[in-house]
């Protein structure tokens, strides 16, 4: 695990993006519980979710896009 983040922190750095950070696990739970108590099952119902809430579609070469591609829906 620790090579693994060692290998994405170097391709983020030469992005010119800062180092990726764990999330704590309240910030990890949250969207799963946001999407069971809070969400509206006819918005979410199929999208990919992320931070609480639904995902834009990336279809961008970016590695780093904060999305997802439209062929994993």
């Amino acid at each position: 695990m620790q090579g693994l983040f060692e290998t994405v922190g170097k391709a983020r750095a030469e992005a010119g993006l800062p180092p990726a950070e764990l999330k704590e696990i309240p910030q990890a739970a949250a969207t799963s519980v946001w999407a069971v108590v809070v969400a509206n099952k006819d918005e979410i119902d199929g999208h990919y979710l992320k931070d609480c809430a639904v995902a834009p579609i990336d279809d961008t070469t970016n590695l780093f896009a904060d999305g997802v591609r439209s062929y994993a829906l």
